[in-house]
């Protein structure tokens, strides 16, 4: 799968994509204007949440403030929950974290952000090609306290098909080579 990034309109949320928490989400945003509502509800959805920092450097993303236990994050980079570190988002290539940049940008300047994402093998060897989509939406306290909510939706997995490397192609599906048309140099490189 070849990565991508598809910006959605993110009014298509309220009309019925995405999931229920993040139509609930995005309620509370658009009819709050942005304003963070304490209550049952966000902690109900708290599991699935990521909280950021309103910046970020061009191409690079934001570092992660808080990440619930059920976030696609934790889920595909579980050593960041038995070992966290103090940059989680270090792990990610930075290829990805440059693919999906954009949307945190449009966030931490006040528009909310609703997309699709195709990862390919960004993500590194031994973790799957994810589809998923992603509602990132910009709160802020009556202090003042900005904050990004980032929710995603896993939406299909696929097992890299890649092998690291060729000796391990090699002595998983040996090849079956005709000897008489391999020359001796070449056999000693086999």
């Amino acid at each position: 799968m070849t990565a991508f990034v598809e910006r959605l309109d993110a009014s298509m949320i309220e009309m019925g994509a995405a999931d229920e928490a993040s139509r609930t989400l995005f309620t509370m945003w658009r009819r709050n204007e942005g304003l963070l509502e304490q209550g049952t509800t966000l902690n109900a959805i708290s599991p699935r949440l990521i909280l950021l920092p309103p910046t970020a450097l061009e191409n690079d993303v934001p570092n992660i403030g808080f990440m619930g236990k059920e976030t696609l994050f934790a889920k595909y980079y579980p050593e960041t929950t038995t070992q966290p570190t103090a940059y989680p988002t270090s792990l990610l290539a930075q290829d990805y974290k440059k693919l999906i940049s954009v949307g945190y940008h449009a966030a931490i300047s006040g528009e909310p952000w609703y997309d699709i994402i195709g990862t390919g093998a960004l993500l590194g060897f031994g973790r799957p090609e994810l589809i998923y989509e992603r509602i990132i939406l910009p709160f802020r306290t009556k202090s003042g306290y900005r904050r990004l909510f980032c929710l995603t939706i896993e939406r299909d997995v696929a097992q890299q098909r890649a092998l690291p490397d060729r000796k391990h192609h090699v002595l998983n599906f040996p090849q079956k080579l005709d000897l008489g048309q391999v020359s001796q140099e070449a056999l000693r490189t086999i």
